[in-house]
């Protein structure tokens, strides 16, 4: 009789399987260290703490020259954090060095490989650089023939010493990603896995994810940004006071020439927010604070941008849900006037207000939390958005529907650009914001000029009374340009 042939065995993994695996590696390598624990184990470990309680260490010294002496204060120095910051010093190692020639015990050995493992950059630099160099000396000096398991952590240290370096995270990212290995695998190859929740894991994944950043194709995105979005990984420390998150954000800012590109100006937001917040919120303090000033202009010029995009999509798309055809028919010499700013580069910062019916617009274009800062309109304002455009030798402020373009010789008072200042009715913006800026610049005009009729013909010669001159075939459609000139010339610009 002929037995079928045995169907063919797939089996599929679920992503967290290994971390499940790593979490059950760990228990029984905490088992396994406790094994042999008898009575007097626990007897010394007893008197260990009995030291801590009564913060005496005198006799620290004569306990650890013993080997169970030795084996319980290096475990102690894994289970109670107050008892390793008081007692994990250069000096219990020397003592246990030296009163344990020519090598220490497997178990005292695992002992310190599992601490410099799984406590790594919080350990002070000295004592963590000797811990390395005792490591693998006494790691080395186990005959080849004992156990022969990776699976113990000193048998690591003897095979691959360089991973109990000070630069050993980095070695080891620069080898996964030259052979295109994913880190998980290689701890998995190492014998590492039941280590990979330590601090000594938490540094190679912030390397691999950096790195992976650093080599990104321009403009492109990837899984590990999404990674890096996690507040478990950007919040982890990375060299100082520094977090992997500022690694990541300098990474990107730095990188960007140009136009950034919206995944990557998305990703900056996601983590920090918009740095045009107040300099006194906690986000900008923890993000934008140690960014430094020159990555914070560079951030608000791209956000110059988008609100300019946001304000022309708010207009646009109210225009056709209203089906207000005279906002329609305006929008798009507003449109080409405004990005005539962006094309001469006139843009120095912009500050978006919009009404609840606007905002409702901008979060269906750029979701919930986009971490874009932006005032609300209030009062009767509520299909309405405006914007305050910085151009440096003037200033805009430019609204939706029938809002006049109010145009300024200076910036028009504190108000306007004040972050505190998150809520703006009509008439702050069209008397208030106005009277201000007479009282502070008693011998400068302002001009509010109503959408209607060649409008721009009125800024251009305000602006060029004042020797200011734009290029107003940027400024103007086409078909519009060519019957301004026939109508009206160049406009004239006054000599500074």
């Amino acid at each position: 009789m002929r037995l079928p042939s045995a169907p063919e065995l797939t089996f599929s993994w679920p992503d967290t399987s290994m971390r499940v695996w790593g979490r059950l590696i760990q228990d029984a390598t905490d088992k396994a260290a406790r094994a042999g624990e008898g009575r007097h184990l626990q007897d010394v470990k007893a008197s260990l703490l009995r030291m801590l309680r009564e913060n005496n260490f005198s006799g620290l010294g004569g306990v650890l020259k013993t080997r169970s002496g030795a084996r319980a204060c290096t475990r102690l120095w894994l289970e109670d954090r107050r008892f390793r910051s008081l007692t994990c010093k250069q000096a219990a190692l020397k003592v246990i060095e030296q009163a344990h020639r020519p090598r220490l015990s497997r178990l005292t050995l695992s002992n310190l490989c599992e601490l410099y493992l799984v406590e790594f950059d919080n350990l002070e630099l000295e004592f963590r650089s000797e811990l390395s160099r005792l490591i693998t000396q006494h790691c080395e000096r186990i005959p080849s023939r004992d156990d022969r398991n990776v699976d113990n952590v000193w048998r690591v240290a003897k095979d691959y010493p360089w991973v109990f370096s000070d630069n050993g995270p980095r070695q080891l990212v620069d080898k996964v990603v030259a052979e295109g290995r994913e880190l998980e695998s290689e701890f998995r190859r190492l014998g590492l896995t039941a280590y990979l929740g330590g601090r000594y894991g938490d540094v190679c994944r912030a390397l691999y994810y950096l790195k992976a950043l650093k080599e990104l194709p321009y403009g492109e995105t990837s899984p590990v940004m999404d990674e890096l979005r996690k507040p478990s990984v950007h919040d982890a420390p990375y060299e100082g006071e520094t977090l992997i998150g500022h690694a990541a954000l300098e990474i990107i800012i730095d990188r960007v020439e140009g136009d950034v590109p919206e995944a990557w100006q998305n990703f900056v937001l996601d983590i920090a927010g918009d740095p045009r917040v107040a300099s006194a919120s906690a986000r900008y303090r923890k993000w934008w604070q140690a960014l430094g000033q020159s990555r914070i202009e560079k951030v608000r010029g791209w956000l110059s941008k988008l609100d300019l995009k946001l304000f022309l999509d708010a207009v646009e798309e109210y225009g056709f849900e209203a089906g207000d055809h005279a906002l329609q028919r305006m929008f798009p010499a507003r449109k080409r006037f405004l990005e005539g700013l962006l094309k001469e580069g006139l843009v120095a910062g912009t500050r978006l207000m919009l009404g609840w019916q606007a905002e409702r617009i901008i979060k269906r274009v750029l979701g919930e939390n986009s971490g874009l800062n932006y005032a609300k309109l209030s009062g009767g304002m509520a299909d309405k958005a405006v914007i305050y455009i910085d151009c440096g030798r003037f200033h805009l402020v430019e609204g939706s529907h029938n809002f006049k373009l109010w145009i300024y010789l200076a910036r028009p008072g504190e108000l306007i650009t004040d972050p505190t200042k998150t809520e703006f009715s009509h008439p702050d913006l069209t008397k208030l914001v106005p009277r201000q800026y007479s009282e502070q610049n008693d011998s400068l005009r302002y001009l509010d000029v109503p959408h209607h009729g060649v409008w721009q013909r009125r800024v251009f010669e305000f602006l060029g009374d004042h020797g200011i001159g734009l290029p107003i075939e940027t400024f103007l459609l086409p078909e519009d340009y060519k019957e301004y000139l026939s109508r009206f010339g160049l406009p004239y610009v006054a000599p500074n």
